[in-house]
């Protein structure tokens, strides 16, 4: 039974977290996109679907991204991966989108932030949540709920066990 739970958990939890990418801002590059953020980490993704679907032999380049705080000083980039390769990073391949890690912002101050890509001809940029740990937290929470529930049931059966053997006594 714990184990049924736990995949149900998971289940919906991965359900959840494709709402979460389909929920990312998006825009074309090269190109900009104004939006506010709270606090956090920023991180932004490069989906290169449509981008490979129709390049000939060329694979497509990243564009550059600079982020500018409501202040218009520049934010402080963390980048995910060295490009031109768009293996590795930060991926995630959900709710009809797939991704990989570009770089990161600290929201330092609330308000709007001006984010801009130059090259990368039409490369779909995502800004959202960090999906990696959102990811590990699903399955570690589910294996977790499946853990503690397999010992509540061990328990509850030597407890029964010990009770029985009591009464047989």
């Amino acid at each position: 039974m714990a184990l049924v739970l736990a995949i149900v958990y998971w289940v919906l939890a991965v359900q959840s977290f494709g709402d979460t990418v389909d929920g990312f801002h998006r825009f074309t590059a090269p190109g900009e996109l104004v939006q506010a953020f709270d606090d956090s980490f920023v991180h932004i993704y490069a989906e290169p679907d449509e981008v490979l679907s129709s390049a000939a032999s060329d694979p497509p380049s990243v564009p550059q991204v600079e982020v500018f705080a409501p202040d218009g000083s520049p934010a402080t980039m963390v980048p995910y991966l060295t490009l031109p390769s768009l293996n590795g990073g930060w991926t995630y391949d959900i709710a009809g989108h797939r991704g990989v890690g570009v770089t990161s912002f600290f929201v330092e101050q609330p308000g709007a932030y001006r984010v801009v890509a130059t090259g990368g001809d039409g490369m779909v940029l995502a800004l959202g949540d960090g999906v990696g740990q959102e990811r590990e937290k699903i399955t570690f929470n589910a294996v977790g709920y499946a853990f503690l529930g397999l010992l509540a049931g061990g328990i509850a059966a030597g407890a029964i066990f010990m009770l029985r053997r009591r009464s047989a006594a």
